[in-house]
């Protein structure tokens, strides 16, 4: 069951603000609530609203370029939802969704923080490149509803042995390589493969060898590590996430292989028997 809708709320509220004074009206606003529950699911404490309307308002690098995306966006009703809806094809049919579709900011490019999804109409890689708001948003909804199946490990106490750091690497790989998988058919029926570095494997063999090499070298780095220390632990995170963000990237070559090989059934049904997944990803835990 799919019923969510958008709201503009926050991103209207800030971008047609004064750019030299603090937005008003934005405490208490669902999509702020939502970004503190994203900080909390990322592993970080309670923030402050204050502190993180702050960080977000210094997110802005072009309030030009992104009013002008939220003129273009805010009356695609229609494709918003069915750019959403993209993401059920990779999910089991018992899924159901019904948040919110947040359009924010500043903060990350996007976000999930259950029963809601949020994109950052501000972005500069949205700003550079329109279109991908929408494939941007069958990664989010596929997110919520992974998760609607799927618990995450716990984040912060994951992160300082190897064995948690497997655990959290098999999951998030699985969870961020099929959102990157799930957008793929309709980003390259539309042509926009590489105007996002994470598709590149699909078309690249050098890419997808160096993917491989860089998941596997990371992996067995800290599989046989009883502790890892706060510099070895960002590191990993660095690698797998905002530097070579190779669990997006090896997660997709697994999941197109798997597709590929067993059929779109079994990598959804991956999502509950995660097993079927670990096997491609060759990931012991």
């Amino acid at each position: 069951m799919f019923s969510m809708s958008p709201d503009w709320s926050f991103a209207k509220r800030i971008l047609e603000s004064d750019p030299d004074r603090f937005p008003a009206g934005l405490s208490g606003l669902p999509a702020l609530k939502a970004l503190i529950r994203h900080q909390i699911l990322s592993g970080n404490s309670s923030p402050d609203e204050d502190t993180l309307l702050s960080d977000v308002l210094q997110n802005i690098p072009d309030r030009n370029g992104a009013h002008l995306l939220l003129t273009e966006w805010e009356n695609r009703d229609n494709d918003i939802i069915e750019y959403s809806r993209e993401a059920l094809r990779y999910l089991p049919g018992k899924t159901r969704l019904s948040g919110k579709i947040f359009f924010v900011a500043g903060y990350d490019i996007g976000f999930v923080a259950p029963p809601d999804v949020a994109i950052n109409i501000a972005h500069q890689h949205f700003i550079k490149y329109p279109d991908d708001v929408g494939y941007y948003l069958t990664h989010e909804v596929h997110h919520l509803g992974f998760l609607s199946h799927r618990t995450m490990p716990p984040i912060r106490e994951s992160l300082h042995t190897g064995e948690g750091q497997l655990k959290l690497i098999f999951f998030l790989t699985q969870m961020e390589g099929m959102a990157v998988h799930a957008a793929y058919n309709r980003r390259k029926a539309e042509g926009h493969l590489e105007d996002d570095d994470d598709y590149r494997l699909y078309y690249d063999p050098a890419t997808c060898s160096d993917i491989r090499a860089g998941f596997r070298e990371i992996c067995d780095s800290i599989a046989d590590k009883e502790v890892l220390t706060d510099s070895e632990a960002s590191a990993v995170l660095n690698a797998m996430s905002s530097g070579e963000r190779l669990w997006y990237r090896y997660g997709a070559l697994v999941s197109a292989k798997l597709e590929n090989e067993l059929g779109l059934d079994a990598l959804v049904a991956s999502i509950n028997e995660p097993d079927i997944f670990m096997e491609y990803a060759q990931i012991q835990v």
